[in-house]
């Protein structure tokens, strides 16, 4: 239950879905200090997204470490290929015959 699958940040990192093993979201709001190497991130409901983790970039690599939710955190993620985004290798259809995602 307390495990991610992803982290996703959203318009310019000002926001962050968290995907939970089990495909549930998480949104939360982010506050990133470039200068202290650090992202708050704060949840729009009581209980959520309530934490601080201090970041390292690497290539295409981020990892983080800190407090998340009230329990000690570690991520560790890439960078994805844009390019392997569906909506962008496929092209957009406003009508479509047959469904993609089926």
């Amino acid at each position: 239950a307390g495990r991610f699958r992803r982290v996703i940040f959203e318009e310019y990192a000002e926001r962050a879905v968290l995907q939970r093993m089990d495909d549930s979201f998480e949104y939360c709001m982010a506050a990133i200090d470039a200068a202290a190497g650090t992202v708050s991130l704060t949840g729009f409901r009581e209980g959520q997204c309530q934490g601080k983790l201090h970041y390292r970039r690497e290539g295409d690599r981020l990892s983080m470490e800190g407090t998340l939710n009230g329990r000690v955190t570690r991520v560790e993620t890439r960078l994805m290929d844009r390019s392997r985004f569906p909506l962008l290798r496929r092209g957009f259809h406003w009508i479509q015959e047959k469904p993609f995602n089926r």
